[in-house]
């Protein structure tokens, strides 16, 4: 049985946060279950990097392990917990499947509609809820209370790296916060909106604006290192860093890599459609979902398109990427498994709706979650 958190507002600080008070309905641990959450898929794109990838993933052919309905449609990815993988729903609630079965743990409701996808840190939730009382909430998913609480329209998707979390403000904002106590511990005005979130690698955060802005500052200090002004349209996706290079996508449909050091523009490449919100990338290789219908490999190192890879529906879900093989969702309503070397379609499979969530990997499994709520958790045979 779930609990219903129902959220009113108390006098009080801590930790430059305000409190609320929560009212649980029903058991404590709905959302626990053994197991430890950093170095999991905790938060949109998998790792505070955006990489969306994982060191093997589940080899083809894949089979259906199982099957379960959370309700309603997604809210984000789902997320790994231990043995639990956490789904948030436009109902604005949480839910908790065993990760190997698929039986339903519990869940975690909220009184207010949730702005973007949950992130987690230990055993610490972390939502956004909308208006009238819009704030970045952290509730311990073992016993539903709430530790902090901070004001702001955050609707950007959440980034986690060690104990600071990354919050986009709908004002152009970022803000960095101790994730135990809610803390503010710097804050960036970015010169535009940053609907995408920001990602963080080698000591600084980067993150892109509507306005077509990518700026990355420093994580300790909150200091900007540099700022970049693209050329291309607002900034489509979360930024990307890998190697020695951030990448973003563009409203344009243009990926554009600057050095990570210097922001100077390295090269960019047009895919001539709207990509979808998130890119992906493993080793050399970084794939993009987008508008033609098409899952697409660009070269790193050159940005030069090697392959395409053609589905029946737009891509609107961030894929993700394995060790030899890309996944994706498309509006299709099927899950495809693409060669990362070749981009050769290996397989796909047929799900109950259209898929819009971000693709979420293991070393041995897949979930994707269709518009209808159902998570699907596929394996290698």
């Amino acid at each position: 049985m779930g609990f219903l958190l129902r959220v009113g507002l108390l006098r009080g600080v801590c930790g430059g946060a305000l409190l609320i008070g929560v009212v649980v309905s029903c058991a404590a641990h709905t959302l626990w279950a053994p197991g430890p959450v950093l170095d999991e898929w905790n938060q949109d794109g998998g790792r505070a990097d955006g990489s969306a990838a994982v060191v093997g993933g589940p080899l083809p052919p894949l089979r259906l392990r199982w099957r379960a309905s959370v309700g309603r449609a997604p809210l984000g990815a789902a997320l790994l917990a231990g043995s639990a993988v956490l789904q948030g729903t436009v109902r604005s609630e949480l839910v908790a499947l065993g990760r190997q079965s698929g039986q339903r743990l519990g869940r975690l409701r909220f009184g207010q509609p949730l702005l973007g996808a949950p992130a987690l840190w230990e055993d610490l939730v972390l939502v956004a809820c909308a208006e009238p009382d819009a704030a970045l909430h952290a509730v311990d998913r073992r016993t539903g209370r709430t530790v902090w609480y901070r004001r702001g329209v955050f609707a950007a998707p959440l980034a986690v790296v060690d104990t600071v979390v990354l919050a986009a403000t709908a004002e152009g904002t970022l803000l960095a916060m101790d994730v135990r106590t809610g803390a503010r511990l710097w804050s960036v005005e970015l010169g535009g909106r940053a609907w995408t979130g920001a990602a963080a690698a080698a000591g600084m955060v980067f993150a892109g604006t509507a306005a077509g802005h990518l700026t990355a500052v420093d994580l300790q200090q909150g200091e900007v290192r540099w700022r970049t002004q693209l050329g291309r349209g607002a900034v489509r996706t979360r930024p990307l860093a890998t190697g020695d290079l951030v990448c973003v996508a563009t409203a344009s449909g243009a990926i554009v890599a600057v050095d990570m050091a210097t922001g100077q523009e390295r090269w960019c490449t047009e895919l001539g459609a709207l990509p979808a919100p998130g890119l992906a990338a493993r080793g050399n290789t970084i794939v993009a979902g987008a508008a033609d219908r098409q899952l697409h490999g660009v070269d790193a190192d050159t940005g030069v398109q090697r392959w395409a890879c053609a589905t029946e529906g737009v891509i609107v879900a961030t894929p993700a990427v394995g060790s030899t093989a890309a996944y994706c969702g498309s509006t299709d309503g099927h899950l495809y498994v693409v060669d990362l070397v070749s981009g050769q379609l290996r397989e796909r499979h047929r799900l109950d709706a259209p898929v819009i969530a971000p693709i979420t990997l293991t070393q041995d499994m897949v979930f994707v979650v269709s518009e209808r709520g159902t998570v699907y958790a596929f394996g290698a045979e």
